[in-house]
């Protein structure tokens, strides 16, 4: 399994390589503003960041970490909770187009759900899990400049099993955002 890794990271470095002699870019960074819809109600708003290293012009691997936050009071109960995602896969894009770039990813990894309930004075009720997550979807970036773009859009439908009990608990929850991306290393 090891031998296997490192013949796979060995191949994506090799690849990165000759892109990079090529001008392509050697990677991007992006970030902004996040919804994570759950279900019905309101979403959970926050932040993501991603980074994103080039392999070739139309493939790269992306890290995708994000937080949200959402706090609510019901009948005298306050209740705030936070969710994390931390995302890993390929991303992949129709190029280095002078106007747009469209892409789309497949991410695995897992997303932290946190909440805690306060009634009164009493000290809060706290509950964490986290779940496997599966995740993809597809953005745009519009370029302003070689190294400057807005994103104007970015969607991933997100899957996950949690545990809570002992009982199963399957998530299927919508992202959207937006944000800015810049380009390094072309």
């Amino acid at each position: 399994m090891r031998r296997m890794a490192i013949a796979i990271l060995l191949g994506v470095l090799l690849s990165c390589s000759s892109a990079w002699a090529q001008g392509a870019p050697k990677a991007i960074i992006s970030g902004g503003y996040v919804a994570l819809w759950k279900g019905e109600g309101v979403p959970v708003h926050g932040f993501f960041a991603d980074v994103e290293g080039i392999v070739s012009d139309r493939i790269g691997f992306a890290a995708d970490f994000g937080m949200g936050s959402k706090r609510f009071e019901e009948l005298g109960v306050v209740v705030d909770t936070k969710t994390y995602t931390f995302l890993f896969g390929p991303r992949f894009s129709s190029g280095n187009r002078e106007r747009a770039r469209i892409l789309g990813d497949v991410l695995i990894g897992g997303t932290r759900y946190s909440a805690g309930a306060q009634v009164g004075g009493e000290p809060p009720l706290k509950r964490s899990a986290t779940a496997f997550t599966f995740a993809m979807g597809f953005g745009v970036d519009v370029n302003l400049s070689k190294t400057f773009a807005i994103r104007p859009i970015f969607w991933n439908f997100v899957l996950g099993r949690l545990t809570v009990n002992g009982e199963p608990d399957y998530l299927f929850d919508m992202r959207f955002g937006a944000g800015i991306a810049l380009t390094l290393g072309k």
